[in-house]
């Protein structure tokens, strides 16, 4: 990898790379703590993020020139690592380890299999602060549909995931601005401004004639369920929960209203 970066081929480019290494993750999929070890699950030790985005951290700083971004940053020590970065790659975590952690998620919900791994309560409480901080710099979905066949399969033997696209603003407004006093604003700038310079893309504007907007109540009740316009995926989280805030149009899909009739 070094010697592919230091050649320069990406030229001005991002490179996107998940400090992850699965063969130190003994084929666990939750994070050592009290939490997991009272439940039973596979254990993921925070050393299968540690020593890779040590090593990336080392690569980024020796190669000043590559524009590097780690992706999915999912521990406190990770965090602790970024934090102690001079300077520190953009980083990006997954909303979902923003939302609930293992001592929180009931054992029969969905989400406990994902890449990667959920976190414990102190992981979840670095991340959020870690996203408010700056030190990490954009929320991404990692959306990942399972079909209702592979839904079956027993949890250590199916592809990790959670299928989450319209969950995402309705659950970080209740965690981050309801629950933690976020303004608006600063949600916004890690689910929209904070993306787009991730990817070294022009930061959207809502100018007259654009379709990249949305309509959000934050207000409105709703029970998820099968709709047009639900991700057919089996594996979606908060089923039959009372969620509290709704998308109700968007300018990409202008057939789209879920408000009222």
């Amino acid at each position: 990898m070094e010697r592919g970066l230091s050649i320069g081929e990406s030229g001005d480019r991002p490179v996107l790379l998940a400090p992850r290494d699965a063969s130190l993750d003994r084929g666990g999929f939750v994070r050592e703590g009290v939490e997991a070890l009272r439940a039973g699950w596979p254990l993921d030790p925070a050393l299968s993020e540690i020593i890779p985005l040590q090593s990336l951290l080392t690569l980024a700083a020796s190669l000043p020139q590559v524009r590097l971004r780690l992706a999915n940053v999912s521990t406190a020590a990770g965090v602790k690592l970024l934090r102690a970065a001079d300077p520190a790659p953009l980083a990006t975590v997954c909303w979902w380890h923003l939302v609930t952690d293992s001592g929180s998620l009931d054992p029969v919900a969905e989400g406990w299999r994902l890449v990667p791994s959920l976190g414990t309560p102190d992981d979840r409480r670095a991340l959020v602060a870690a996203l408010s901080d700056g030190v990490i710099s954009a929320v991404a979905v990692n959306h990942q549909p399972l079909d209702p066949e592979e839904q079956l399969l027993p949890l250590d033997q199916r592809r990790p995931g959670l299928a989450g696209h319209r969950y995402v603003l309705p659950l970080l407004w209740q965690q981050l601005v309801r629950d933690r006093g976020w303004s608006p604003a600063q949600l916004w700038r890690a689910l929209c401004w904070g993306p787009a310079r991730v990817l070294d893309l022009e930061a959207p504007r809502l100018d007259v004639g654009s379709r990249r907007w949305i309509l959000f109540d934050p207000d409105q009740e709703w029970t998820p369920g099968a709709d047009g316009y639900a991700s057919k995926g089996a594996n979606q989280p908060c089923g039959g929960q009372r969620l509290r805030g709704r998308v109700l149009a968007t300018g990409l899909l202008p057939r789209l209203w879920l408000g009222p009739r």
